[in-house]
């Protein structure tokens, strides 16, 4: 009998937002089911509704979750000895190489094609503070 690894609530949360975010960004918001997302996760579609109620919610959790993985990245502290624009240039092609930043772009144009359906909440916020983290972090200290 195979055993069962039991998740935490906050690792049932990451990987349905990952498969929500893929989901989405592949199919758009109207072609992606709640029990698709739920099964590429690894969990009941009643688990994905315990943990974000709607398919909207959903949305715009994933959308903020990813914007938060995108700073988090451009935030991280530069290898210590090493050139900071060097440093800073492996930084960006790493993160325009990375599938959540164009992950991100299309949730975003599927979320504010739907602006009349889906209320954006922290996602909007979410946005800028990812393109302020940007741009913070490609200024030059004067």
């Amino acid at each position: 009998m195979a055993e069962r690894t039991r998740r935490s609530g906050a690792q049932t949360r990451d990987r349905l937002l990952d498969a929500a975010r893929v989901a989405f960004a592949r199919r758009g918001y109207h072609g992606t089911t709640t029990a698709e997302i739920a099964a590429a996760a690894g969990c009941s579609e009643p688990t994905l509704f315990k943990h974000f109620g709607s398919k909207q919610a959903l949305l715009v959790a994933a959308i903020h979750a990813t914007g938060v993985q995108l700073v988090a990245t451009l935030k991280a502290p530069l290898p210590p000895g090493r050139d900071p624009f060097e440093a800073f240039a492996e930084r960006a092609r790493s993160l325009l190489l990375n599938p959540s930043l164009g992950e991100l772009s299309r949730l975003r144009t599927f979320a504010l094609a739907l602006s009349d359906e889906v209320d954006l909440g922290d996602a909007a916020s979410g946005l800028r503070t990812f393109l302020n983290s940007a741009a913070e972090a490609m200024a030059v200290p004067a």
